[in-house]
């Protein structure tokens, strides 16, 4: 018997259109990073010669934050502690400058701490 039953094209529709639906974003993902890898070497020949003047300003400007004077310890406290409250006036640079420090620490990301306590709540 060659005839069909009802929902037999359906069926097969559904089996041939199992689509991933982050696709075009892993697309677009990929295209953008071929294209900041073309770009590169210009990227990096403009950064050279036009922040050089910028970089120094910024570079002076952080060093007179109030918390620049206290960075070795906040980095310190990160390294040790997994929850640190940084507290502060405004315009001391807690949430412009502690990103920075641990941005420009070679040891960060910092590895994960383990606590005797996490067994007992498991």
């Amino acid at each position: 018997d060659t005839s069909k039953k009802d929902g037999d094209d359906i069926n097969t529709a559904n089996v041939k259109s199992t689509i991933d639906p982050l696709d075009s974003v892993k697309r677009a993902y990929q295209k953008q990073e071929i294209h900041i890898r073309q770009l590169q070497p210009q990227l990096q020949q403009m950064d050279e010669i036009t922040d050089q003047p910028k970089k120094i300003s910024f570079q002076k400007v952080r060093s007179t934050l109030p918390v620049s004077f206290h960075h070795p310890q906040i980095l310190e406290s990160i390294r040790n502690s997994r929850v640190v409250v940084l507290s502060g006036a405004t315009g001391s640079g807690k949430s412009t400058q502690v990103p920075q420090f641990l941005l420009d620490d070679d040891s960060y990301p910092y590895p994960q701490q383990q606590d005797d306590d996490d067994d007992d709540h498991h």
